[in-house]
């Protein structure tokens, strides 16, 4: 559960701070972004505990989402930079769009995967019984 919300916290802030950091890269967008960056240190801290602790049905959508969490932070760290190729190509409109739906749909697609896993546990499948 500390995974999901803390993924969710990084979309919260990453939604607030995409569409600003579009229109212009100030010192607060690069607090912001320093901040998303520490939010996507934690997911990735969380995201090894859950590959060590949970069941290997959701390791997959862990690293999944944590990989895209990391996309997000990057992408913002990467339109503060002096000469960014993203900033200069015209596509950061784009790749923003696309990471935004990555991240929510890499959010859902591990809430899944955990609450069969945990289905599963409750119910006894998929614990060294086979299925009737």
């Amino acid at each position: 559960m500390e995974y999901i919300s803390q993924a969710q916290n990084l979309q919260r802030n990453f939604s607030e701070l995409a569409p600003r950091i579009l229109l212009s890269q100030t010192s607060e967008t690069a607090d912001m972004a320093a901040g998303l960056e520490e939010e996507s240190k934690k997911l990735q801290e969380l995201a090894a505990r859950v590959c060590v602790e949970g069941p290997a049905s959701i390791v997959e959508p862990a690293q999944s989402l944590k990989d895209v969490a990391g996309k997000c932070s990057m992408f913002c760290l990467v339109m503060h930079m002096e000469n960014s190729e993203l900033k200069r190509s015209g596509t950061a409109p784009t790749v923003l769009a696309q990471v935004a739906v990555e991240l929510s749909s890499m959010i859902s697609s591990f809430t899944e995967s955990a609450r069969i896993s945990l289905d599963e546990d409750i119910s006894g499948h998929g614990i060294d019984e086979p299925t009737p």
